[in-house]
């Protein structure tokens, strides 16, 4: 987030990839495992975008996040930073 409150959208899909994520790993009865735990820790303790490359992948692609908020009730915002209206 930045001092004039504005956030990078990278950084919010990033955070929708890992409740995404998160999810999938809940439904499927199971802690993230193998190089889930890496890849999301660069992802998101140093904003690196190819780490997300492979969570994105595991949740099923693109959609899996706009997925996920409406799973979570978040149906303001898409992730790709879209409106929408809910």
């Amino acid at each position: 987030m930045y001092a004039d409150g504005a956030h990078d959208p990278a950084s919010t899909v990033k955070a929708d990839i890992l409740a995404a994520l998160l999810l999938r790993t809940q439904d499927e009865g199971r802690q993230p495992s193998g190089a889930e735990p890496a890849h999301v820790d660069a992802m998101i303790r140093r904003s690196d975008d190819a780490s997300a490359t492979e969570p994105l992948k595991t949740v099923g692609g693109a959609e899996a996040p706009d997925v996920a908020h409406e799973r979570l009730g978040l149906t303001a915002e898409a992730s790709d930073g879209s409106r929408r209206s809910g």
